[in-house]
């Protein structure tokens, strides 16, 4: 390592050392004369020192602050002070925090692990516990196996089942490319399988993936750079039309599924998307695009029963249910909230159920309620808040979760009480990645 040029404690070597007794020596013939011109340097300069403040007094005395200028001078070196304090406060409780939540942190993951996961059964979802647990957010060091839990698997999905499902969604896309190149139709009718027994089939949804890809998680390039995450999104969406060709792909579907992969293998998202958009905990009505209607009137309701003002701004300016919360349903919030926010949602949503989502779109909208005035009655402006993607950017995390704690929804029993479901997820069926 090269020494520092200007490094005053730096060790002397021998040499150095009888150089500099040879240069003190040299030097000391004319020190006296030196200090001698230094005194008198020094006492010039103290005399034009005293000169110069004297001119700076006297100009000073010329513009003379009024009483009041004084005061507010006096004021404003306060606040700076005073802001100075605080900031330094600020910052202590801020380190005091994040070593309590770093020790809340270490005390959940450890709860998860030895208490939680190795005990799981579905009836531990409602308990007082796992409620608190979830509501502070999983830790991502057990986020995987906990969501894997919850979710169950009462479809006793295998590894082998996706692996099938899997080699015929990778046809299925093949051959959609080359009836695309050929320029052929790829209309439900023509691209329908003839043996296929299922009343309605809608496998050519398949050619609708790769419209929604792009759009799914902007900012996570990893799902648009053509690589293996891009892969592994499309196969779970098409591996899931293969397994359920009278659902299909649903757009908003791509949202689940890469929220999924975030956090599972390539295998255990599919498992995990197949229960997800199978169980009426999660999704009563189905997963559709009118998924809402037989929910519309309880949601309406709770709406004006917890935010009246802002149901009676709504009303006013005809801003409908529709006109957002099917976005929001149909991406949970994925494409609403900044992701790290979006999970703890999910850690909630998955351990109760659809009114988790309900009670968080009222916790959004009551966060939201100060932004919504400030557009008025402008409709659009309106529509820009509620649609725009990352609209929430920046979001007191806490805050937001003590208003969705706020919120008071009626039960419907399909929450914790209502269908059980499997949790099979352990030993062979947890898959490695495809």
């Amino acid at each position: 390592m090269e020494p520092q040029a200007y490094c005053s404690s730096a060790p002397s070597t021998p040499e150095r050392s009888s150089k500099s007794r040879e240069s003190k020596s040299r030097s000391s013939s004319h020190s006296a004369p030196d200090r001698h011109a230094s005194s008198s340097s020094s006492a010039s300069s103290s005399s034009a020192s005293s000169n110069s403040t004297s001119s700076s007094t006297s100009s000073l005395s010329k513009l003379q602050l009024s009483p009041q200028k004084q005061k507010k001078l006096q004021r404003s070196v306060a606040a700076q002070k005073a802001a100075v304090k605080f900031l330094d406060r600020e910052q202590r409780l801020k380190n005091k925090v994040d070593i309590g939540r770093d020790l809340r942190i270490t005390q959940d993951t450890q709860t998860w692990s030895s208490s939680i996961l190795p005990h799981w059964t579905d009836s531990m979802r409602s308990s007082s516990v796992v409620a608190s647990l979830c509501a502070r957010g999983i830790p991502p060091k057990v986020r995987t196996e906990a969501w894997k839990v919850l979710l169950g698997n009462s479809l006793m999905i295998t590894e082998e089942l996706f692996r099938i499902h899997s080699s015929k969604a990778s046809h299925m896309l093949d051959d959609h490319e080359e009836k695309a190149a050929r320029g052929s139709s790829t209309d439900g009718e023509k691209t329908r399988p003839r043996d296929s027994s299922a009343s309605v089939n809608r496998e050519s949804t398949i050619k609708d993936i790769d419209i929604d890809i792009p759009r799914t998680f902007p900012k996570l390039e990893f799902f648009h750079d053509g690589g293996e995450w891009e892969n592994r999104l499309r196969m779970v969406l098409a591996a899931y039309c293969s397994y359920r060709p009278d659902f299909g792909y649903t757009q908003g579907m791509s949202f689940l599924a890469g929220m999924l992969l975030l956090h599972l293998e390539t295998c255990d998202a599919f498992i995990g998307l197949a229960n997800l958009l199978n169980s009426a905990r999660y999704f009563s009505s189905g997963y559709r695009p009118d998924l809402l209607e037989a929910e519309a009137d309880r949601f309406n309701e709770a709406f004006k029963a917890n935010l009246p003002l802002l149901w009676k701004h709504f009303s006013e300016n005809e801003v409908t249910h529709e006109l957002y919360l099917v976005d929001w349903r149909l991406s949970m919030f994925a494409r609403l909230l900044p992701l790290d926010v979006c999970v703890r949602v999910w850690d909630n949503f998955l351990r109760v159920g659809e009114d988790y989502f309900f009670k968080c779109a009222l916790g959004v909208l009551k966060l939201l309620g100060k932004t919504l005035a400030m557009a008025g009655n402008d409709l659009g402006g309106i529509l820009k808040v509620l649609r725009k993607d990352g609209g929430m950017e920046g979001v007191d995390v806490e805050e937001l979760f003590e208003s969705v704690g706020k919120i008071k929804l009626e039960s419907r029993g399909r929450g914790l009480s209502g269908i059980g479901i499997g949790s099979g997820w352990g030993g062979k069926e947890i898959c490695k990645m495809s």
